[in-house]
């Protein structure tokens, strides 16, 4: 009898593409042909990374990194323990360094620790992070709206995590609602089986190539379908929030040519020339704060480009200044600009039907006529074109908002 074939080698980077796995089940995991050279490193639920963090459910997946709920062996509770793809670059680590000494800040997620990991993919970073909950997109996708008082209070601490950031020279670049995430109540003290009881126990399915054989040594035997806290008793979240991933994020006086944040978050200045800065953390920050009281996207797109979204924003917040308006240029499709025409969202005479006050008035119909004037207000301060006119972070807080009766 001929013995049986040796497991196929990991594909070369040079084929990055090229399809290896069966397509996985679930919608919310990683790309699981980037189980390559360069990509990522395969993890197992059980398995213990660096000799003490025993991997117990997936938080998260992204293009460069794969975020594990890991319990702590040498000490008591839980980290979340992010694993970078090995060809990613490294900056976050520097910027969350910088923030551990300059602005330590109970809003920021704290870098305990880092280490590599040498796997069959490559050598990987890996960052020891607190531990939050679930997003606002998640929380907006699978749980009931929480009292207004609660929004507020949770809106208030993001606005003071935004303000330490900026204080320490730091911008976060892509601030999102799947990047602000809200505390669980105890979950530090949660056994393991407490955590599959209160966060529901993780989803896993077979990762097979092609032919139906089980996936070789260079990716993990199942694939983990991400938390998404459907499950989650709403007595046990926290007002208290924790900004999370910091890819994008750059100094202040070392900003980058370009941003990847998503469009309905992205500050529209970008599209007129202006470079990145605290102001893009800014308008992020006004989109955020009507989410967080809504539970409503306030620029949403249909097809994700930034054409889109600025036809959206116009029609929320109003008219582009006057000197933009032959400047525009479409950073997704440039072959296809068109400076100087005036589009469809220039038209003056168009009928705005998404303004802020008419959004708030739909999202928010208890609010006194004083609350919906004072939270126009608020958003009204922070949702400018003009960069510079954004009100700071630092003022956000202090806002008579968060003072007025609820």
């Amino acid at each position: 009898m001929l013995p049986p074939p040796p497991p196929p080698p990991p594909p070369s980077s040079s084929s990055a593409r090229r399809t290896v796995f069966q397509m996985p089940v679930f919608n919310n995991v990683e790309d699981v042909d980037m189980y390559r050279p360069g990509g990522h490193h395969p993890v197992n639920l059980g398995d213990v990374v660096g000799h003490k963090f025993k991997i117990i459910h997936k938080l998260g997946n992204g293009g460069f990194a794969l975020v594990w709920l890991a319990r702590h062996l040498d000490q008591h509770g839980y980290v979340a323990l992010k694993i970078l793809r090995a060809d990613a670059q490294d900056r976050e680590i520097k910027v969350l360094k910088h923030l551990k000494n300059a602005a330590r800040n109970v809003r920021i997620t704290n870098l305990h620790e880092t280490f590599l990991i040498h796997g069959p993919n490559g050598v990987h970073q890996c960052l020891v992070l607190d531990v939050g909950g679930p997003s606002l997109k998640l929380l907006s996708l699978y749980c009931k709206r929480p009292p207004l008082p609660f929004l507020k209070a949770a809106t208030r601490k993001l606005a003071e995590g935004v303000a330490a950031l900026h204080s320490a020279g730091v911008c976060h670049g892509d601030l999102t609602h799947s990047n602000v995430l809200f505390e669980i109540t105890g979950l530090q003290d949660w056994t393991e089986d407490e955590i599959d009881r209160c966060l529901g126990p993780p989803k896993t399915a077979p990762l097979l190539l092609l032919d139906g054989t089980p996936a070789p040594a260079f990716a993990p035997t199942h694939v983990v379908d991400a938390l998404d806290y459907s499950h989650l008793n709403m007595e046990q979240l926290s007002s208290n929030i924790l900004i999370v991933d910091f890819g994008e994020a750059f100094f202040q006086d070392n900003a980058p040519k370009g941003l990847g944040t998503p469009v309905s978050f992205s500050g529209p200045e970008l599209l007129f020339g202006f470079p990145p800065s605290y102001a893009v953390d800014l308008w992020a920050l006004g989109c955020l704060i009507f989410e967080m009281h809504t539970f409503r996207v306030l620029i949403p797109t249909a097809f994700g480009s930034s054409e889109e979204a600025l036809a959206v924003a116009t029609e929320t917040v109003g008219a582009l200044p006057e000197e933009w308006r032959d400047s525009y240029y479409d950073k997704n499709n440039p072959l296809e600009a068109n400076p100087g025409k005036k589009h469809r969202w220039f038209d003056d005479q168009t009928q705005r039907a998404r303004t802020l006050d008419s959004q708030i008035l739909q999202q928010l119909p208890g609010l006194s006529q004083d609350q919906h004037a004072t939270f126009l207000q608020l958003l009204k301060s922070i949702l400018v074109f003009e960069p510079s006119h954004r009100l700071p972070a630092a003022e956000v807080g202090k806002h008579p908002w968060f003072t007025c009766e609820s």
